[in-house]
Parts: structure tokens; sequence; C-alpha cells
């Protein structure tokens, strides 16, 4: 999924609007976390997913 999602921003299918940060993720969380536990766990797994593959990159803006 988070391939996929990648190659929907390369593409255009997805605009680069649809890309946030820290709040976003928070919102998310938020929204996830009422719609139970599962759900919570499943978005959260999603994110860590993307971030490990983000931290994977070889991009010099992205390495701290």
């Amino acid at each position: 999924m988070v391939l996929q999602g990648y190659w929907m921003l390369f593409t255009g299918r997805v605009g680069l609007d649809q890309i946030g940060g820290p709040v976003l993720i928070a919102n998310i969380a938020g929204e996830a976390a009422r719609a139970g536990h599962e759900v919570f766990v499943a978005t959260m797994c999603l994110v860590s997913m993307n971030l490990a593959f983000l931290n994977l990159l070889p991009v010099p803006v992205l390495d701290g």
C-alpha cells in the first residue's frame, strides 16, 4: 500500500495537497482511535511502515 501511494503521487493521481505532517498524523490517529482499537493499530502500522520506507530513501533533505 505504501509503494502504491507513492506511485499515485508520482503519477499525479493524488495531489500534493494530500501530504501532511505531524498535525495531520495526530488528527488521523485520533479519528482511528475513535473508530476502535483495531483500526487505530492498523493505521499506526501503516504510518510506521511509511516512515520506515522514507528513512531508507537516499534523499539528502531527509537525512538528519
